[in-house]
């Protein structure tokens, strides 16, 4: 396999590393061999390739992700995860399990392990080219000897034995490809004593945890090893690797502290490829007399020093002590070799006389799925893109940090139709060169603002436009500070914009009664215009001040600023006692009528429209704190609020409550009537700014003849019936909103499984199950599956089993207090024909 040697460049997540280099303007510019040379022939299997990339295997073959892809096996091949965890491949004329994952699900007592090769025959098994074990059992330990060991890679995670500290699972002896991977602090294999009988082992990979010691020791009778990776865990006995004289590949980067000394490489004659980068090492003498060696990544080390001559074709040796008169001198001493040094010079080195330039939107190749970009920009224009070439200036001393984002857009060189390389924009001020750099690099700052002009001149409006964001969020934080201190003393405002510690030393000091310094903090909390559940600096320091007053002292405040007359002190009184963190959670006043109804006009008041929906949520939750008049008063509001989500909930709040008194409004929503709508209420100018759009839906965005036809359900309102079976159109709300009205037959059971977020149609679906105490559709709904919430399995596992408890089921016992639809499907399983016998009878 050839390979343009800077993809060889590997990917690190990492933060950011000091330099000591000058800037980059002053470097020398280093000779880079013609481009028909700077191909490294290297026949690696560690080398990731994705099960959508359009290299060609080699003869060893290649690791993917989950499996290991045969030798000689054309890609790209097209694959994705089934829900019973199986990986099935399209490999030519025909369909192949090619890998399997084996793992825990639900959770608790109720965790059961999902296996997939208990449904596959010795012969699928052994065509397997990977399986993840993330469980294990004895009989997992049986059926893996059925797989191929000279084909499939084996990786096993740390909580294979559910949170508890483990050693490695008795995998077959005969394995030749291993990779042991760590995903948090929980469960981890913290004993590896097995490796030792893995005499066979071509390729052992550990993507360690940091608190853990991997003991080099362990893997002494594995003379036929060629690759090894080792990262995360701490290094003991790394002279132990010198006996490993099989190695053509390994990678010890990251270890930080942990690797100073590569002494031990220099018996390793076979060695082609070395990753030490992001190691406190400091030269590279053990490297001199490697004649096999082709690539070599250094970067950010403590290197300062280079042998005279070294074979590698390719050197990384970004962020390191080296000087540039020594890198100058080595390049003469080695014109073999491709120098990566300086940032911004091997990249223009790289792509500097690319011939066609696109510019696109991200796109993903994984195992699981594939898209396609979207092309943005495209130039075969020389002058534009050496313009765009020549723009592009690193700030060394700022590169090497890592965003966590994907970056948007990318930028695809080619000379001719050969892909050179690709860099990620972020932001507006770094670049990513994955097959490159250890890191992101940093801009200049003019360059930064060069990339963003050039893109935006030529179409590509994203980065500015993520700019022009930036700015106006920033403008807006800005107003909003000046919001929340407007009305304090000077001293008390400074020292609340510059967040100082002494900021409740102060308030303490200028307001003596703890109901006015109370008073302060609701009105700092009231300031913002949108969410009530996400909390920025602003709102977190108010309510970890609150928080610091007796819930006595804050109820009588909340109480009086609900009843008083200043708008923004009872905004964030409302906010308040609704936040789930609030030291008033559980607070219930004598008064709870007026003072809830308080809280509901604060958020029908609001011109953020979430907020507004939310009010008919609250009513729900607190309805019996409602007189009837004023829960009619309240949702006939919602009904005819300007937004369609706030007539939505307002719509189902009707139907759940149980108001026969809008009926008549719902059945001419049903009709396609038109209805009365009411405008937003006019409140201070300060209210109305710096509005986010909002993004809550209801009912995944079906039209509102559509819920309205659910709400009449609940109403159990018989002349919807007509109306809606003389609908042309299909639809799951429909369906449901009949079977609520007794044509119980219409229920199915994907209304318990849709393919869209829509929990008010599948708690509908439910509500006839439980109704109908379980006569219709009660195995379909103990296969319920969560549509937009956390909770919802766990209600109606509740609901569920408190129906059949009440009903006397026969089994009941093992459902009190249930709330998990694993047990309630266990119970259908062992009782539910006998219940549904015994209801039928009735």
């Amino acid at each position: 396999m050839r390979v343009r040697s800077v993809f060889l460049g590997l990917l690190f997540l990492v933060g950011s590393q000091p330099s000591s280099w000058a800037a980059e303007s002053d470097v020398s510019t280093l000779p880079w061999p013609p481009r028909d040379q700077r191909t490294v022939s290297i026949d690696n299997p560690a080398a990731a390739v994705p099960l959508s990339s359009t290299r060609e295997a080699t003869d060893s073959g290649s690791i993917s992700h989950s499996v290991r892809v045969p030798a000689g096996q054309s890609l790209p091949i097209k694959a994705s995860w089934t829900d019973d965890g199986k990986l099935l491949a399209e490999l030519g004329d025909r369909n192949q399990v090619i890998a399997v994952r084996i793992n825990w699900i639900g959770s608790g007592e109720e965790a059961k392990i999902q296996n997939p090769l208990s449904s596959m025959s010795e012969e699928e098994i052994a065509g397997l080219w990977g399986v993840v074990l993330e469980a294990w059992s004895d009989e997992i330990e049986q059926q893996l000897n059925a797989i191929d060991c000279e084909k499939a890679l084996l990786t096993v995670t740390q909580d294979w034995r559910r949170g508890t500290t483990n050693p490695l699972p008795p995998l077959p002896r005969e394995t030749r490809y291993l990779r042991v991977q760590f995903n948090s602090s929980e469960g981890q294999i913290t004993e590896m004593e097995r490796l030792k009988s893995f005499t066979k082992l071509r390729h052992f990979e550990l993507n360690g945890y940091s608190k853990l010691v991997f003991d080099f020791k362990l893997l002494s009778n594995c003379k036929k090893l060629e690759n090894l990776t080792v990262l995360g865990h701490q290094l003991e006995n790394t002279d132990s690797l010198s006996s490993l004289t099989e190695l053509r590949h390994l990678d010890l980067s990251g270890q930080r502290e942990g690797l100073r000394d590569v002494g031990f490489i220099a018996n390793l004659d076979r060695l082609e490829t070395l990753d030490v980068s992001m190691n406190a090492v400091a030269n590279l003498d053990s490297l001199a007399g490697l004649k096999h060696l082709k690539w070599v990544n250094a970067d950010a080390t403590l290197v300062e020093r280079l042998p005279e001559q070294l074979a590698p074709r390719v050197l990384r040796i970004q962020s390191t002590r080296l000087s540039d008169q020594q890198v100058v001198e080595f390049a003469k001493a080695n014109p073999q070799c491709l120098i990566m040094y300086r940032w911004g010079e091997s990249l223009r080195n790289m792509i500097g006389d690319a011939t066609r330039l696109v510019v696109r939107t991200h796109h993903f190749a994984a195992d699981s799925n594939t898209s396609s970009p979207k092309h943005l920009f495209e130039s075969e224009d020389p002058a534009k893109i050496r313009e765009l070439v020549e723009g592009i200036k690193i700030d060394d001393s700022q590169s090497g940090f890592y965003c966590m984002c994907g970056g948007d857009p990318f930028l695809d060189f080619y000379l001719g139709d050969e892909l050179l390389t690709t860099v990620g924009f972020h932001h507006g001020r770094s670049l990513r060169w994955r097959q490159g750099w250890w890191g992101d690099g940093m801009l200049t700052a003019s360059s930064g603002q060069f990339l963003v002009e050039w893109l935006d001149h030529h179409g590509v409006s994203g980065p500015a436009d993520e700019i022009r964001q930036a700015q106006e969020q920033e403008r807006a934080a800005n107003r909003k500070i000046e919001r929340a201190v407007s009305g304090l003393p000077e001293d008390l405002a400074r020292a609340f914009a510059e967040r100082s510690e002494k900021f409740g030393e102060t308030l303490r000091k200028t307001f003596r009664t703890s109901e006015d310094q109370i008073n302060v903090l609701l009105r700092i909390l009231g300031t913002d215009n949108n969410s009530w559940t996400q909390l920025d600096w602003i709102e977190q320091f108010a309510d970890a001040e609150l928080n610091q007053y007796e819930t006595d002292e804050l109820a009588l405040a909340v109480e009086s600023a609900l009843r008083g007359q200043d708008r923004r002190a009872r905004r964030g009184a409302a906010r308040y006692w609704r936040s789930w963190r609030s030291a008033l959670e559980d607070w219930a006043p004598e008064n709870a009528n007026d003072l809830r109804h308080a809280v509901v006009n604060v958020m029908q008041d609001s011109h953020y429209y979430p907020l507004r929906q939310d009010a008919q949520r609250y009513v729900q939750s607190y309805r019996n704190d409602f007189s009837d008049g004023a829960l009619l008063e309240i949702v006939k509001r919602g009904l005819t609020d300007p937004h369609p989500s706030v007539r939505r909930s307002a719509m189902l709040t009707s139907g759940g409550l149980e108001m026969h008194s809008v009926a008549d409004h719902l059945m001419r929503v049903l009709r396609g009537e038109p209805t009365a709508r009411e405008g937003l209420p006019v409140v201070p100018d300060d209210e109305t700014v710096d509005l986010a759009e909002g993004f809550d839906s209801v009912a995944g965005n079906r039209s509102e003849a559509e819920v309205a036809a659910l709400a009449l359900g609940y109403l159990h309102h018989a002349p919807a019936a007509q109306v809606i079976s003389q609908k042309t159109e299909t639809s799951p709300m429909y369906e449901v909103a009949l079977a609520m009205l007794g044509d119980h037959q219409k229920l199915k059971p994907s209304h318990f499984q849709l393919n869209e977020s829509n929990v008010a149609l599948q708690v509908a679906a439910v509500r006839v199950v439980i109704e109908t105490r379980g006569a219709h559709g009660l195995k379909w709904a103990t296969e319920y599956q969560r549509s937009e919430y956390w909770w919802e399995e766990e209600t109606v596992a509740w609901w569920l089993s408190q129906m059949l408890v009440s009903e006397q089921a026969p089994g009941a016992d093992m459902l009190i207090n249930c709330r998990g639809l694993e047990t309630v499907a266990q119970w259908y399983q062992q009782h539910g024909t006998e219940y549904l016998e015994q209801i039928a009878n009735k």
